[in-house]
């Protein structure tokens, strides 16, 4: 980083950021719980997992007008970890984990406003977690084979690590982002199915170094197991 920029370590809003969109969530969920039926208890609850393939891009490419070529890695391993209540054959409610990996971007500089000349490193990554709905449209009359159409909202946490020849800093952010999704889901037995699952978001997270900030584009595209209880 050009220490002509006088950069230096931010003190910035994560903490009150991250409270209010906890908060958000938090009054979402309130009033799913308060026009639930008096026998949720009744409906099912599912959990599962997934593993898969994740794409994680930044229109920027880090770039201050002064980096060459880069040789960018942005697939990566994608988890998710969830939960559902489900309330009938055609709807349920999600609450979930997302972990989209660390994408790299490896280049050089010729000097900038940001970047001194030399090599430059940057790793970046999305994480967060999920709430939303989850509507199923049975594709067979004994409702094994289901399509699912999804949607709601990501408390999400960009994770950014700027790195040249005289520094290495972090650019990190946290907001709320809406997310969608589809899948495919498949009954083995009364208590165990598989899924198959595409999702996506995009993000508009703060830089505290650069002049614009970030634009993350995320997809993945995940396989895994649903267990009923």
């Amino acid at each position: 980083m050009n220490p002509n920029v006088g950069i230096q370590e931010v003190c910035n809003n994560d903490i009150r950021n991250q409270v209010n969109s906890f908060s958000i969530i938090g009054m979402f969920l309130f009033l799913v719980l308060i026009i639930m039926p008096e026998d949720v208890m009744a409906y099912e609850f599912n959990a599962g997992f997934g593993l898969g393939s994740s794409t994680l891009t930044e229109s920027h490419d880090f770039d201050d007008g002064s980096l060459g070529i880069a040789n960018t890695d942005d697939k990566n391993l994608a988890t998710t970890v969830y939960g559902e209540m489900e309330f009938n054959r055609y709807v349920r409610l999600e609450l979930g984990i997302l972990d989209g990996g660390l994408s790299t971007v490896k280049t050089s500089s010729g000097g900038g406003y940001f970047w001194v000349s030399g090599p430059v490193d940057v790793e970046y990554g999305i994480f967060g977690v999920k709430l939303g709905a989850v509507g199923t449209i049975p594709l067979t009359p004994n409702n094994n084979f289901k399509l699912l159409f999804k949607g709601g909202l990501m408390h999400w946490v960009s994770v950014v690590t700027l790195s040249d020849v005289c520094c290495e800093v972090d650019d990190n952010d946290t907001g709320i982002a809406p997310y969608f999704g589809v899948g495919l889901e498949i009954d083995l037995t009364r208590l165990l199915a598989v899924r198959l699952q595409h999702e996506q978001f995009s993000v508009d997270a703060h830089s505290d170094y650069f002049l614009y900030d970030y634009d993350f584009d995320y997809s993945n595209v995940t396989a895994g197991v649903v267990f009923r209880f």
